[in-house]
């Protein structure tokens, strides 16, 4: 209990206020799941965060050594999870054969990557290094994504589009957290020193996730939603 006080104060309570805004998200998302096919699976997102979130936390208030038995294990399996999940939402929204190949290729270094580290570099109970790839994974779909969506017609404005909204989160968080994932990779002992940098994380999640409510609380497009002009 007194290890969880520490994080929470340290990180000036952030860790407090992500989890209310992963709950927020979680039933969001599950009350709009069927709203959008775009968004079909990725109400699972929230709640395989919300799950882990709790399960963090909760280790810390009766589990000695959280960090190594039960925290980094919980996020290994949180970012193959977002990574996949994050994927399925591009397979489902990006189109051109090219850019599909490009994924899907991604898509298999990535998983292969993640197998090879867990079994031979022993990075199931180390996530930092693989968090930083995943990062870049993710990010060149969404790029590709955006270039899609300004270069292809699709009737609407772009900030009434959920998938927009998505991208949106996607590049903000994972950009964003890479400088903080390169200091804890490679300058852990000033990290260790500074514990209240990884309240930028908690930070960029709340953010993350209040923009994938906005997606899910984007208008349905009906006929009469276009101009008739």
């Amino acid at each position: 209990m007194q290890a969880l006080g520490k994080l929470i104060v340290e990180c000036y309570f952030t860790p407090l206020i992500l989890y209310a805004i992963q709950i927020l998200t979680v039933i969001v998302s599950v009350r709009n799941r069927n709203k959008f096919p775009e968004l079909k699976y990725f109400h699972l997102y929230p709640i395989t965060s919300l799950f882990q979130t709790t399960i963090a936390l909760g280790s810390m208030t009766i589990v000695d050594d959280s960090i190594d038995l039960v925290q980094h294990p919980s996020v290994t399996v949180l970012i193959l999870v977002e990574f996949l999940l994050i994927y399925l939402f591009y397979f489902r929204t990006i189109i051109k054969k090219r850019d599909r190949l490009v994924l899907k290729i991604l898509f298999i270094g990535y998983v292969s990557y993640t197998i090879f580290n867990w079994f031979l570099n022993k990075s199931f109970f180390e996530y930092e290094q693989p968090f930083l790839v995943q990062s870049i994974a993710l990010i060149i779909p969404c790029l590709v994504h955006f270039l899609q969506l300004f270069n292809v017609p699709l009737g609407r404005e772009l900030i009434s589009q959920p998938t927009f909204w998505v991208n949106v989160g996607v590049l903000f968080f994972f950009s964003s957290t890479i400088p903080l994932f390169l200091l804890v990779t490679y300058f852990s002992k000033y990290i260790y020193l500074h514990e209240s940098l990884y309240s930028i994380n908690y930070i960029a999640y709340c953010i993350f996730f209040l923009i994938i409510c906005k997606a899910y609380l984007c208008k349905t497009v009906t006929r009469y939603d276009y101009s008739l002009s």
